[in-house]
C-alpha cells in the first residue's frame, strides 16, 4: 500500500549514511563541508500528531489531528497518512510517538462512522431545501 513511499525513505536515509568510498563521510558533507542533521528522522509507520492551525479550528476542537508517518518532503517536512480520510498530508508542525502505533480496526470504525455522518449531513441538507420550497409556497399562497 505504501511501497512508494516506504522507497522514497529509504533512499532519503540512506542519502544520509556515511559511506567507504568517501571515507566514511556522508555524501552532503563531502560536497558542502558540513555534516547533515539526522534529529529529524523518526520510525516509519509511528504515529504522527500534526498540529491544526487556528483558523482551521473552532474553540473547543483538537489541536491536532492523530496521523501515520510515512516519510519526508524535500521541502523539510512530514509526509503523513490519515487512515480515515486516505489523504497523504504535508506538513512541518509535527510531533511524532515513535512508541505507538496505529490502530486499523478502529479507523474502519470510525470511517463507518464518518459515512454515516455524512450521510446524515446530506439528507438534513436536502430536508432544508425542502423546507425552504414549502415556506416559499406558503408566502405566495398568502
Amino acid at each position: 500500500m505504501f511501497w512508494g513511499e516506504l522507497v522514497s525513505t529509504i533512499t532519503y536515509i540512506l542519502n544520509k549514511c556515511s559511506t567507504k568510498k568517501l571515507n566514511n563521510k556522508v555524501l552532503e558533507e563531502a560536497w558542502s563541508g558540513r555534516k547533515p542533521s539526522v534529529k529529524h528522522l523518526n520510525v516509519f509507520g509511528s504515529i504522527g500528531y500534526k498540529l491544526i492551525p487556528n483558523a482551521r479550528r473552532i474553540k473547543l476542537d483538537d489541536k491536532s489531528e492523530k496521523l501515520i508517518l510515512l516519510g519526508y518532503h524535500s521541502i523539510g517536512a512530514y509526509n503523513l497518512y490519515d487512515p480515515i480520510t486516505n489523504k497523504v498530508h504535508i506538513s512541518r508542525d509535527v510531533i511524532v510517538d515513535e512508541n505507538e502505533t496505529w490502530n486499523w480496526e478502529t479507523a474502519i470504525e470510525i470511517r463507518n462512522v464518518n459515512s454515516h455522518i455524512i450521510l446524515i449531513q446530506i439528507k438534513a441538507k436536502h430536508m432544508m431545501k425542502i423546507w425552504k420550497k414549502l415556506r416559499m409556497k406558503l408566502k405566495v399562497q398568502t
